[in-house]
């Protein structure tokens, strides 16, 4: 298969051209780089011949190897390069390097990123790995945006530098990468997903009387609620599966806050939002609700090992905010707010936040039949016994006919308004049969 150009929202793959090889050599022969690569850093001679190499090779019509070059949009200029060399049955060998004066742009994400999808989509590998050394930790968080999964240390596997270096070997399988796109892009009706799912979330979580507190004095809710709603989204949709820079840029930003983010609730208990047991809280009511609304209004709901894989996800960023042993099955979800129901409890602060987000929200006139819809579909998504401290009402009937139907009615319409096709049949769909 030749030639491949592939393309992201910052940068192209393509393929390497003879008069790269002097910005293949700025790459190759900065130490800046190489010092975390497999190889020692190399002369132009040994750049031009790695380059006229790829280029051989990639006209072979039993191609195993697709070297590509690495260029931002407006430019065709190499800034680095990704290999991904097909080892086995129906697997493959991720690499990449960028230039050190272009590191944190997010190049390395969306280029591996690129030709994963290739790989497993184009290609039909089963099976993509990458082996990275123990240091390397910008490489160990594109791997995880990634979706690997790290298997184990290989020692003595290289020979850099005049010294054997150990590396970890990390691997992400076909149905683990399509369970990352089950849950839609941000800007699509997985955005109304997330909302029901962050006021869910939102409603859960205020049980719990020292979350309650916090989020009382210190958050936005009622001056914004639809962003608020719409930023919980995003930042689980971002440290999920977003950019590796994105993830650890948003990870800070929240970290910072929460250090902020202390006081006393009402009866004097002191609170503080970095507190790890009330971290965990937050957290399990986060992943219970969205794992609950993708399953409800998602386009393809996942089955029960996919379920476990996104608790497994959301765990790897929830340790790094400060959550102590996040669970990463769906049992363990469970069994974890099972653990917090004695600490729960109604409050006027919870009564009064829930009545305000479902019934007085600043939320323009014309915004109010789909954010009705949406506090609808939230409530309707609540368990059972968190109804009566909130005093919301359970009616399985109307839940289960009138408010599914309306949030699915919705989420198919701006489905249908974001798909081309569906532009062209002079309809949105109709319901369900």
């Amino acid at each position: 298969m030749y030639p491949i150009r592939l393309s992201g929202e910052k940068i192209s793959l393509r393929e390497f051209r003879p008069d790269d090889v002097g910005a293949v050599h700025a790459v190759v022969g900065d130490d800046r780089v190489t010092s975390w690569l497999s190889f020692e850093s190399r002369d132009r001679t040994q750049a031009e011949t790695m380059v006229y190499g790829a280029l051989k090779r990639a006209r072979d019509p039993r191609r195993s190897e697709y070297y590509l070059a690495v260029v931002p949009h407006g430019s065709d200029e190499l800034v680095g390069f990704v290999r991904l060399a097909l080892d086995g049955v129906a697997a493959g060998k991720l690499g990449y390097a960028i230039g050190a004066d272009h590191w944190g742009r997010g190049y390395a994400s969306e280029a591996t990123e690129l030709l994963v999808e290739f790989g497993f989509e184009t290609l039909r590998l089963h099976r993509i790995s990458a082996a990275i050394g123990p240091d390397n930790t910008a490489s160990i968080a594109v791997a995880a945006r990634l979706g690997m999964s790290y298997e184990g240390r290989i020692r003595h596997h290289v020979l850099t530098n005049g010294q054997w270096r150990d590396s970890l070997l990390y691997s992400v399988l076909i149905d683990e990468w399509r369970r990352r796109a089950a849950f839609g892009e941000p800007g699509t009706a997985a955005d109304w997903e997330h909302g029901a799912a962050g006021l869910r979330a939102l409603l859960l979580q205020s049980l719990h009387p020292l979350a309650m507190a916090a989020v009382a004095a210190h958050s936005g809710y009622r001056g914004d609620p639809w962003g608020r709603l719409r930023r919980t989204g995003h930042f689980l949709a971002v440290t999920t599966y977003g950019p590796a820079d994105d993830a650890e840029a948003a990870v800070e930003r929240i970290r910072a806050v929460h250090d902020r983010v202390r006081g006393k609730a009402a009866d004097g208990t002191p609170y503080s939002a970095s507190d790890p047991h009330l971290l965990r809280w937050v957290h399990l009511a986060e992943v219970d609700s969205f794992l609950a609304a993708h399953q409800r209004y998602g386009a393809r709901p996942l089955d029960p090992d996919e379920c476990d894989g996104y608790v497994a996800d959301t765990a790897v960023v929830a340790a790094r905010l400060g959550v102590l042993d996040p669970p990463v099955t769906v049992a363990g979800l469970r069994a974890g707010l099972a653990s917090y129901r004695p600490e729960l409890r109604s409050s006027p602060e919870a009564r009064q936040a829930a009545r305000f987000l479902l019934l007085n929200p600043p939320v323009p006139l014309l915004a109010r039949p789909a954010y009705g819809v949406l506090t609808a579909a939230a409530v309707g998504l609540l368990p059972r016994w968190s109804r009566w401290p909130l005093r919301l009402p359970y009616l399985p009937v109307a839940e289960a006919t009138v408010v599914r139907a309306a949030g699915d009615a919705l989420t198919r319409t701006i489905r249908w308004a974001l798909t081309p096709n569906g532009a062209q049949s002079g309809a949105p769909p109709g319901p369900a049969r």
